[in-house]
């Protein structure tokens, strides 16, 4: 599926990679804050003077609390080439991680591509797939929300895994175009390869196999090939021994013993950081879609909820997640886009806001969930406009300026916002 030759992939990466910069050109001399520098520069094991293998070794060992401990190795890595050239000065880290940023853009770009390739999205045209595919893609990269994974340098543990999440599935989708069984089978391995390398940068992206499920169920619904039915099947025992893996890690680390009392020295139960979480994501969705600069904070105020019923809000956020994942399910046929998602959305969130006792709220874990959030949103507008292009030139025209606006706007919050992270005062 090719885009229209007037925005080939080059123009569209030089498109992507120049306006990402601009947005980002502000925090190119972020000093280091918060949690860089016990990761960083106070963290000795990364600070490397020669590319030895046994120098490059000790940096995957750099757990800064728990020196010696595999620890997020590939982002580690990165850290610590990043010191051997530029040592403790911020700039080069900012560089890298906006490339990353880019690179992540252009992959999520080329997956949403591909998903039009599917026996159920085939009925889309080129073009329409490619302006879904674009404006989806930029939405989601200009959004203010992703600036914590971005511009915190630390971060780069998010969203280098949401790099290789992605790029993971975006090789499965490969795969399963693919009929020649020489070429699946690359595929797969670069798909598993990548996956290893998401969770090498950070744990949360152990929940692929579940996305792909839902990949496999949503836009390869119909396929009773023998190599559909295998592949299914392997899916499903990975995410069973994901589940049972969830059971041993949640009893071996004693979590059940904190249900009803505060775990360590956080001001909340287990119980009630499972009630509190619903709300929380709902949050999140609410600074997604409505995403001022002003609502984005590294600190938000959280309101702890003790019971079930201590305020309508708790019972009804948790209602609320139940009808939108069962709505996706009972529109996965009709409206798989949608249907699609929002399941990626709160699959994504599974780890980081369900049982781990971590800090309840943080903006950087939707840098993956989010990745999907906007390609409903574009082929909304694509309707749209389709809708009125003969029926109403004049809200034809009128959506045709909102969508410039519209991004102006978003990528105008995400500057400002960048803007606070001149220092930890500005936080």
């Amino acid at each position: 599926m090719n885009p229209p030759e007037t925005l080939s992939k080059l123009n569209f990466t030089i498109l992507i990679t120049v306006l990402i910069f601009l947005l980002y050109s502000n925090v190119l001399n972020t000093p280091w804050v918060l949690d860089d520098p016990p990761n960083i520069t106070n963290n000795p094991l990364l600070h490397i003077n020669n590319l030895m293998p046994e120098t490059l070794w000790q940096t995957l060992h750099a757990q800064p609390f728990a020196p010696g401990t595999l620890y997020r190795p590939l982002a580690n890595l990165s850290f610590a080439l990043n010191w051997y050239i530029g040592q403790n000065n911020p700039f080069g880290y900012h560089i890298v991680n906006i490339l990353v940023h880019i690179l992540t853009t252009l992959i999520l770009y080329q997956t949403i591509l591909l998903l039009f390739q599917t026996p159920i999205l085939k009925k889309y045209s080129p073009q329409d797939a490619f302006f879904i595919a674009l404006l989806g893609a930029v939405l989601w990269a200009i959004n203010p929300i992703q600036t914590q994974a971005v511009t915190y340098i630390v971060q780069r543990m998010a969203s280098l895994a949401g790099l290789f999440y992605i790029w993971a599935l975006f090789w499965y989708i490969k795969s399963r175009l693919s009929t020649a069984t020489a070429r699946r089978r690359i595929n797969i391995l670069l798909c598993i390869l990548c996956y290893l390398c998401a969770i090498g940068s950070k744990e949360n992206a152990a929940i692929l196999p579940l996305s792909i499920l839902a990949v496999e169920f949503i836009f390869f619904p119909k396929t009773p090939d023998k190599y559909s039915k295998n592949i299914r099947r392997i899916l499903l025992g990975i995410s069973f021994a994901i589940g049972l893996f969830s059971i041993y890690y949640i009893v071996r680390q004693d979590y059940i013993s904190y249900l009803f009392k505060p775990i360590g020295s956080r001001p909340y139960t287990l119980y009630e950081r499972l009630l509190t979480e619903p709300g929380i994501v709902l949050f999140y969705l609410r600074l997604i879609f409505y995403p001022l600069a002003k609502r984005f904070s590294v600190d938000h105020d959280v309101s702890i909820a003790s019971s079930l019923f201590s305020s309508w809000a708790t019972l009804a956020s948790i209602l609320t997640i139940i009808a939108l994942v069962l709505f996706a399910l009972a529109k996965s046929r009709k409206q798989p886009i949608l249907s699609f998602a929002i399941l990626f959305f709160f699959i994504n969130h599974l780890i980081e806001s369900t049982v781990i006792p971590l800090e309840l709220i943080f903006e950087h874990r939707n840098y993956l969930p989010s990745m999907f959030l906007f390609t409903p949103v574009a082929a909304g507008l694509l309707y749209l406009l389709k809708l009125y292009s003969k029926r109403n030139r004049v809200v034809h025209a009128a959506i045709l300026i909102f969508i410039p606006l519209l991004l102006i706007t978003i990528g105008w919050n995400t500057y400002l916002r960048n803007n606070v992270w001149e220092s930890e005062q500005s936080l």
